[in-house]
């Protein structure tokens, strides 16, 4: 088959620009200038968790091994204070706790024992969960496309229903909510394994780290921040990094509106303070 050969050259591509050129001087000169001539700005490149393709796949970028804590006094401190700890497997070789960070003593650490029986720590981002929440809605809504519910939606509301149950006790870690992640958990590892696996670390450091906002001097917002993030990569689709750092550099008033909006209007632990008097509740009223 023959080729069509380029035909266009350089004399030519200088000649429209002239011509080019003087139509707008002769606009100009007349005073008359169409609108439709004057180039239009491209529109806002949105930035989403991945592609809307059948044949895109959705790759992890972060691993635990990226969060090892490696000062040696840092990792002592935080195993002698360790508090609310909460093994995350039958073997008690994983588990989740509060110690002293670099900012507060709220810090969700992982603490993982190898096969030398030494614990190795780690103080995963938003990132390393966000990523693993993302993964398993974004999977199973390829896997089930024509489900009623979305995948996205699905466990976006598992999620906002922890939230909304420590409304009883926002500032501390309850046995009862942790048995709610692990039957959310058990729920998917029975469809995948490695669902459970992932959202097994996933929730649990979710919910540590709403409880971490909650105990945050002065919040207003408490576990909204969060709730927010997760919102915004779930059921905007986000990008992850733009979910994770939605709420920098926004005013609270702005936050706490949007929040309002979308129906997350739940007091926080100090709100509960200010206008009730108390911060916490019996879980078990929510049944009476």
């Amino acid at each position: 088959m023959t080729k069509v050969k380029n035909t266009v050259t350089e004399e030519s591509i200088n000649e429209n620009k002239v011509s080019e050129e003087q139509k707008v001087e002769e606009k100009e000169v007349n005073g008359k200038v169409n609108i439709e001539d004057i180039p239009k700005p491209a529109p806002p490149k949105v930035t989403k968790a991945v592609d809307e393709d059948e044949n895109t796949e959705f790759t992890l970028t972060t691993s635990l091994e990226m969060f090892e804590v490696k000062d040696d006094i840092r990792v002592r401190d935080a195993l002698f204070t360790a508090r609310d700890k909460h093994f995350l497997n039958d073997e008690h070789t994983l588990c989740i706790f509060f110690a002293r960070g670099k900012i507060d003593n709220w810090c969700a650490y992982i603490a993982k024992q190898d096969e030398d029986r030494k614990w190795r720590l780690y103080a995963p981002t938003d990132k390393y969960y966000f990523e693993r929440i993302f993964y398993v809605a974004y999977n199973q809504d390829k896997a089930y496309p024509n489900r009623k519910e979305s995948a996205y939606t699905k466990l976006f509301n598992e999620i906002l229903h922890i939230s909304e149950i420590m409304y009883f006790d926002p500032k501390s870690i309850d046995i009862k909510i942790c048995n709610e992640i692990d039957r959310i958990v058990a729920m998917y590892g029975e469809e995948n394994e490695t669902y459970a696996t992932m959202l097994n670390l996933a929730l649990y450091e979710i919910y540590y780290g709403m409880v971490a906002e909650e105990n945050k001097d002065g919040t207003i917002l408490g576990r909204k921040i969060k709730i927010l993030g997760l919102h915004d990569m779930l059921i905007k689709k986000k990008a992850i990094q733009n979910a994770c750092d939605c709420n920098r550099n926004v005013s609270v008033g702005m936050i706490k509106n949007e929040c309002n909006n979308l129906g997350f209007s739940w007091l926080s632990a100090n709100e509960q303070e200010d206008e009730f008097g108390f911060g916490t509740c019996e879980f078990s009223d929510m049944f009476n």
